[in-house]
């Protein structure tokens, strides 16, 4: 028992070890509260994230200039002449036509709409990144297409860039934690 109860207790200094750096991206003297472990420091550093990204994607919006719809152009232009077979290249266009339209009545995109196709492009990349052959190389057209985004909002957002940035290298460490912690299947959010 002396055994076990010292290696939980070293299991919690590491985990809040790990927690601190994900939230150290927010604010350096940011840590989980010492008598906070387990499961509800887990919860803590996931509503910490969150408070950032509420605080921060209410004031982003991306406008749609010619210079946006050049670069969407470009993008679906780069990926038309590679070895994408024909479906898998008319579904990535169609995509980008679809962010297009997106800015088609007010030519503008708000926070939450805007976090929202961010979100939803890292998911694309990161799902065709895993495959092989042409999949991996619509994985590449996702990436190159989420660079683009982001860098659309951080330099149509300047005032604001610097706390998503910071919100996104946190959740980016928090869901490395989350993995480490499922890939064990540990209770109480202690792996």
């Amino acid at each position: 028992r002396i055994v076990t109860g010292a290696r939980e207790q070293q299991f919690e200094k590491f985990n809040t070890a790990a927690y601190n750096k994900v939230l150290s991206n927010l604010d350096p003297k940011l840590k989980v509260p010492a008598n906070v472990t387990g499961r509800d420091a887990f919860n803590f550093v996931e509503q910490q994230i969150r408070n950032q990204y509420e605080n921060v994607v209410p004031n982003l919006q991306i406008t749609y200039t010619p210079r946006v719809e050049q670069s969407f152009d470009a993008i679906k232009k780069r990926y038309s002449g590679t070895k994408l077979p024909e479906d898998l290249r008319k579904g990535f266009e169609n995509y980008v036509d679809g962010l297009k339209a997106d800015f088609s009545t007010t030519q503008v995109m708000s926070g939450r709409r805007a976090q929202a196709v961010k979100q939803d492009l890292a998911d694309m990349a990161a799902a065709y990144s895993q495959e092989t052959g042409a999949n991996k190389l619509l994985g590449s057209a996702y990436r190159d297409l989420q660079g683009l985004y982001m860098n659309l909002m951080k330099n149509q957002n300047p005032s604001v860039a610097k706390d998503l940035q910071k919100a996104d290298a946190a959740y980016r460490d928090f869901v490395r934690v989350q993995t480490a912690v499922a890939k064990i299947r540990v209770e109480e959010g202690i792996f």
